[in-house]
């Protein structure tokens, strides 16, 4: 600990100065009483009386009163302006509040009687496996909504959706369309298509099918870091920045300036605080570096130096590519997006370029593609310090972590699909056997893979908090035990959202880690993740954010002020 009781590098007196707290520092591994902030920093850490050397008369000064204090979280893979948009203008088709196909035609159609007819009616988080229909949408349920408006539903994994006739009309996919490289287009017995669109090769036609204005983005920015805000998150990694989205330049491969251009508005305005690293598109990379982009806000609050990619699609969507058949579709591996050579080319581009790059991989036989590519390019193109990162990760395999390993290649693990989807896995997708992997944190831990946790925001609720709970316990919505010898222990989990989460996007120098010199980015808990029982982690409640020492929300029963 460098000096507590002095003022850190901004000096003079701090201008945030918590005290008679539990203060987890995370790195290094100890417990503080008290700490300071001074230019946005982090300038002492210590006891209390180390501490009050820094507290002067402008000092905002917080008792908590024994409450918690943790790294601000630092969510390691969500989607948060096309969550803001589904939050404000679509309509919500997941189960629940939805429990039958016919409670979520209800709800299309009062959207589509309140709608100008040809506008588009949209709705998000449909799951089939979870609505009481066990179905798939198709364009005859949707046809019941509105015949006289375009309607696109996407499934709760964002690589399905379902469209209704008068959609697929307008974009042209008719009985001889054939399926497209990388997508499906679901067939009835006729060979007339149903309205499933599997994969983004399928649902590119509507890439612009629902125009966003630039006010709608900065609605969409400013609600979705009030839910972030909510949890204590305090940096994202927004793994999917594209453009198809803009009004002035629907599907344009110049829309990602659009995307930043609202993201840096919101920030110099203070309705967007939580720090962003912006992982662009595949798509949109030879814009970006063509055309450049000159950036007005800090790298602190908005990073642009990484790539995403898709290689193949979701589990539950049945569209995650394995080496084996799925358990309840023998005849279906899922769906190879890119092959290993294609993902080699799109890698080598973005490394040449100086980008780091996560692929997005699911299944087995994705991951392994990934991995072959990722290793051509870096015997081509090594790098010391390279970072690459498999997103998603759920089914990789032990022999595929050893080469992880010793490939320095990290995992953003969606790790909460244990919760959520865990009994689907087990019962219907992949079987006991590959379902108790899924997410598989202690064998990554063990063999050295450097992981964050992530929650997909929209897919599944953004709540790190929980993220720690499943990491430590395992346990399915049914409250099953599911490969409980791949759960971690806290203080692991912690870090996983805290310091390791802030590895994978470079960041480990200046967060996740209360130190002096560090951003003041913080989270008060209502309780101690590490002195609880596991069972009721995932009751602890958020009950400050801070970013930058600046305090940007104060649920009820918050610390009081000195």
């Amino acid at each position: 600990m460098a000096s507590a009781g002095q003022p850190g590098p901004a000096g003079g007196e701090a201008e945030l100065a918590l005290l008679n707290g539990v203060i987890i520092r995370v790195e290094p591994d100890e417990v503080a009483e008290a700490l300071a902030v001074s230019g946005g920093r982090i300038s002492s850490v210590g006891t209390n009386e180390e501490v009050q050397g820094s507290v002067g008369e402008g000092t905002r000064v917080v008792d908590l009163h024994g409450l918690t204090v943790l790294p601000g979280f630092v969510e390691s893979h969500v989607h948060p302006l096309i969550t803001g948009i589904a939050m404000l203008y679509w309509v919500d088709c997941s189960t629940p509040p939805n429990n039958s196909i016919e409670d979520v035609v209800r709800r299309l159609s009062e959207k589509a009687r309140v709608t100008k007819e040809g506008e588009w009616i949209r709705g998000s988080r449909y799951d089939d496996t979870g609505i009481g229909d066990r179905r798939h949408l198709t364009r005859y349920d949707l046809d019941r909504v509105s015949r006289y408006h375009p309607v696109l539903v996407s499934h709760i994994s964002g690589h399905l959706s379902y469209a209704n006739s008068f959609a697929l009309k307008q974009a042209g996919i008719t009985k001889d369309t054939p399926d497209p490289r990388g997508g499906r287009i679901g067939r009835d017995m006729s060979g007339e298509p149903n309205g499933l669109l599997m994969e983004m090769g399928a649902q590119k036609s509507f890439a612009s099918a629902y125009p966003v204005s630039h006010t709608e983005y900065m609605r969409a920015l400013k609600a979705a870091s009030e839910e972030l805000l909510k949890v204590g998150v305090t940096s994202v990694h927004d793994t999917g920045v594209f453009g198809s989205l803009s009004e002035e330049e629907p599907g344009s491969s110049s829309g990602w300036r659009l995307y930043l251009s609202a993201y840096e508005e919101s920030m110099r305005s203070g309705a967007f605080p939580v720090r962003v690293h912006a992982l662009l598109r595949v798509d949109a990379l030879d814009s970006f570096l063509s055309e450049g982009y000159k950036q007005t806000v800090s790298e602190e609050q908005l990073k642009i130096r990484a790539v995403k990619i898709v290689s193949d699609g979701s589990p539950q969507g049945h569209t995650a590519f394995f080496s084996q058949p799925y358990a309840d579709q023998p005849e279906n591996r899922g769906i190879q997006i890119l092959t290993e050579d294609q993902l080699y080319a799109l890698v080598s581009r973005a490394q040449e370029a100086g980008l780091q790059v996560g692929v997005h991989a699911n299944g087995d036989g994705a991951i392994e593609n990934v991995i072959n590519a990722y290793e051509r390019v870096l015997k081509e193109h090594p790098r010391k310090d390279h970072r690459l990162r498999i997103e998603h990760c759920q089914t990789v395999r032990e022999d595929q972590l050893d080469r992880m390993a010793e490939l320095g290649i990290c995992a953003s693990f969606f790790n909460l699909h244990v919760y959520y989807w865990g009994d689907r896995h087990r019962d219907r997708f992949l079987g006991e056997e590959r379902a108790r992997r899924i997410s598989p944190l202690a064998s990554a831990l063990k063999k050295g893979v450097k992981f964050g946790l992530h929650s997909d925001w929209f897919v599944t609720p953004v709540n790190p908090i929980k993220n720690i709970s499943v990491a430590v316990n395992r346990l399915t919505s049914s409250g099953k035990s599911l490969g409980p010898e791949q759960r971690i222990s806290v203080r692991q989990a912690i870090r996983a959202v805290t310091i390791d989460a802030a590895y994978l996007g470079f960041d480990e120098k200046i967060k996740g880690s209360i130190e002096v010199g560090k951003l003041a980015d913080f989270v008060v808990l209502s309780d101690n993740p590490l002195r609880v029982s596991p069972e009721e982690i995932d009751k602890i409640s958020v009950k400050m954010t801070i970013i930058g020492g600046r305090v940007v929300y104060e649920g009820n029963g918050s610390a009081e002020e000195g």
